[in-house]
């Protein structure tokens, strides 16, 4: 029986919240939070330095696939244009396409390919716009509706 006494008189202490907070126990209750702070801004700091190498990083990678594009558009322009003055000159070259073929040809492998760049673009500068909006779309949650009614009825009896 003593020991159960002396649990409670334990737990009973634990329980009791000091009524009075001596000098010692304010100085390192301060110096505990300038540690958690140190550590929380240390942390920030490691975190902003990620962040500016990721931007660095994607800053470079759009700019070596922004060449890669241009250079391809480059190309399928040249290309398209090489296939337009082949037919054109049926009777110099025995390159023969009917018109369809021809219509066929350019306008499927274009609208292909512009496809397919604008996606390429999306991906490699894609600004964050998107979710913004979709922010923006979302409606407001019916509480707020109601206390800007209550806010609106208060000004009106004024």
């Amino acid at each position: 029986m003593p020991f159960d006494a002396l649990i409670k008189a334990i737990k009973s202490a634990i329980a009791a919240e000091p009524t009075t907070s001596t000098p010692i126990i304010e100085e390192e209750d301060y110096y505990l939070d300038k540690d958690l702070d140190r550590a929380l801004k240390i942390q920030e700091i490691k975190t902003k330095k990620e962040f500016a190498t990721l931007l660095k990083q994607n800053r470079e990678e759009r700019k070596k696939y922004a060449q890669h594009i241009f250079f391809f558009t480059c190309l399928w322009s040249t290309v398209i244009f090489g296939v337009i003055l082949l037919s054109g000159w049926k009777k110099h070259t025995d390159f023969d396409l009917s018109d369809k073929v021809l219509i066929t040809l350019i306008t499927s492998t274009t609208i292909n390919f512009f496809g397919f760049f604008l996606l390429v673009v999306k991906y490699l500068f894609h600004t964050g716009d998107s979710d913004k909006e979709k922010k923006k779309d979302k409606p407001k949650p019916p509480k707020k509706e109601k206390q800007e009614r209550g806010n609106k009825n208060e000004e009106e009896e004024s």
